[in-house]
């Protein structure tokens, strides 16, 4: 194209203004489309529904995994299924003993207070995390935006506590039996080990031992 049929051409450009929007979208008045603005909602409400399906079909599945059965409080209302699959006890090994009555609110109490010790001292000192409750622990707990004296002080600290926590399991009867309460308690509170719910009478005697020593210490 010459210089000067490239000029013409702008020219006619300008003179046309605005490239004319696609009959799609106007209105039949000839207005702007606004049905792009009205699809945000429904991608939103599609998105609602979509988590509340995904949400449904993960309570189905824990109903179905713990045989959760409705039951009628001391008050007579009925309690169902679903409603007792949404209890945040569910997910983690401390808590589903509790709900199986294997362990009392105090022990279950002392063994989170335990695990919450446990994974800040972790997370401070930069060590790894042995299961993702303790990771999750650890952001609920951790340090964020302090000075590096102020959280290593505070490091220094929290292995003070974790490791005096760590010492009281251990004094419990002798050393053999203290190893093992530490042990115990380890794998539960810190491991989220579920098959701690079908340990034998013995293992969970030993877990009550170590949760127990921890309530009154406190």
């Amino acid at each position: 194209m010459t210089g000067k049929a490239a000029t013409k051409a702008a020219k006619l450009r300008r003179k046309r203004g605005r490239p004319a929007l696609p009959a799609t979208d106007r209105e039949p008045n000839g207005q702007p489309s606004r049905r792009k603005a009205a699809m945000e909602p429904r991608r939103a409400l599609k998105l609602a529904e979509t988590e509340m399906e995904v949400r449904s079909t993960a309570v189905q599945r824990r109903v179905r995994h713990d045989n959760i059965v409705a039951f009628r409080d001391r008050s007579g209302r009925m309690v169902t299924a679903e409603e007792q699959a949404l209890d945040p006890r569910r997910g983690y090994a401390l808590g589903l003993m509790l709900l199986d009555g294997t362990i009392t609110k105090d022990q279950h109490d002392a063994g989170i207070r335990y695990a919450e010790e446990q994974s800040l001292y972790l997370g401070l000192a930069g060590l790894p995390f042995p299961s993702v409750r303790a990771q999750n622990l650890f952001a609920v707990r951790g340090a964020s935006g302090e000075e590096s004296d102020a959280q290593a002080h505070r490091a220094g600290r929290a292995r003070e506590v974790a490791k005096a926590a760590r010492n009281k399991l251990l004094a419990v009867g002798n050393i053999d039996t203290g190893r093992k309460v530490e042990h115990a308690v380890r794998e539960v509170c810190l491991l989220d080990n579920i098959q701690a719910r079908t340990w034998p009478a013995h293992m969970i005697l030993l877990l009550k031992q170590g949760l127990n020593k921890i309530a009154v210490s406190s």
